[in-house]
């Protein structure tokens, strides 16, 4: 599943952070300020288009403000965090460079991208867009039930991981007990066992079918009076087979081992019947 989508994280509206604000890089890395995605909160979220760059979408933000961008306006000290494709890069906006912030969302989880202050998310498979209502952890993974934002409480909710990954649809009652199995089912989807022997039985049937192709007389009969399927190969409890002559098979050898089978189913027969008539 694709994810391609980006994010805007602006420094939270706190009294305790307002020192750092629209500061540049290198004076919050002076002042042992951390550039971790606790200190911020979510301003905006889109789509990722293919062609789209870093430069690209810093250019465009500067230059059009959208209409769902909440905060202030973007500038120094935002940080872009991208998504693509499931491979999360977050860039701080210094004043002539954009800077690789390594371990900007939640560095003990790898992959994260929605919070609780996620909105305008496009999630795949589902029409619209989605904010997150409601936050669990099962298995110290992060999940989120995200609403319609047109429908609300009209459609059902979903699920999804915090990477953007749909989970589960369908959900109606929240993050209950019945939320929570369908979230342990998806992190353990069951095991389809494949036939052990399948193969091997497969290979046997079709060593068994294919010296019926041509119909000759000697193979028809094997079936009466070999062991078992194992040993039919064209000669009818082991008899000779016919000689090679100017590369041909000698037709005065082939009447002669028709006879011995003959004979010899003759006489399996007989056996048969004879034991037939003492069990009675």
């Amino acid at each position: 599943m694709n994810i391609n989508q980006y994010a805007v994280y602006q420094l939270k509206e706190i009294a305790e952070l307002a020192a750092y604000r629209s500061r540049s890089y290198q004076y919050l890395t002076e002042h042992h300020f951390q550039v971790i995605v606790q200190n911020y909160q979510q301003a905006y979220f889109t789509k990722l288009f293919t062609s789209d760059t870093p430069e690209m979408i810093r250019k465009r933000l500067e230059e059009h403000r959208p209409k769902n961008f909440r905060g202030r306006p973007f500038g120094i000290g935002d940080v872009i965090v991208i998504n693509q494709q499931g491979e999360i890069t977050a860039y701080f906006v210094d004043k002539d460079s954009l800077v690789v912030v390594a371990g900007f969302i939640r560095s003990s989880s790898s992959g994260i991208l929605v919070t609780l202050d996620t909105k305008n998310l496009f999630i795949d498979g589902c029409a619209g867009t989605w904010m997150a209502t409601e936050e669990c952890v099962v298995e110290s993974q992060h999940f989120f039930l995200m609403q319609h934002e047109v429908y609300k409480e009209k459609a059902p909710n979903v699920i999804v991981d915090a990477s953007g990954k749909l989970v589960s649809t369908e959900i109606r009652k929240g993050l209950d007990e019945d939320a929570r199995k369908k979230i342990l089912d998806y992190l353990h989807p069951p095991l389809i066992e494949k036939p052990v022997n399948q193969k091997f039985s497969l290979h046997q049937m079709e060593h068994y079918q294919k010296f019926y192709e041509n119909g000759e007389y000697v193979r028809a009969v094997e079936s009466t009076t070999e062991q078992n399927y194992n040993m039919i190969d064209g000669c009818a409890n082991n008899l000779p087979k016919p000689r090679i002559i100017n590369g041909r098979e000698s037709v005065l050898d082939k009447l002669r081992i028709r006879q011995m089978a003959r004979e010899k189913q003759k006489s399996s027969q007989e056996q048969s019947a004879d034991m037939e008539r003492n069990r009675k």
